[in-house]
């Protein structure tokens, strides 16, 4: 799980999504396609890495909120 994180964030020169839009790659809207769904996975992937670390190691899922 954590060697995905590495493979999502690796740049892609075009994806099935943008290539279906026909935009060209070189505009911004194209690098938005190729960068929105991987970096939302991505950070999914981290969270639940984290989550199950946290597991293991016989503490809470998520730690408790710091009271200011």
């Amino acid at each position: 799980m954590e060697r995905l994180t590495l493979r999502i964030t690796r740049p892609a020169k075009d994806t099935p999504t943008a290539a279906a839009k026909a935009y060209d790659p070189g505009l911004p809207v194209a690098a938005e396609e190729r960068t929105d769904g991987p970096w939302a996975t991505a950070q999914n992937a981290s969270a639940l890495v984290l989550t199950l670390h946290r597991i293991a190691a016989r503490k809470e899922p998520v730690p408790p909120r710091r009271r200011a």
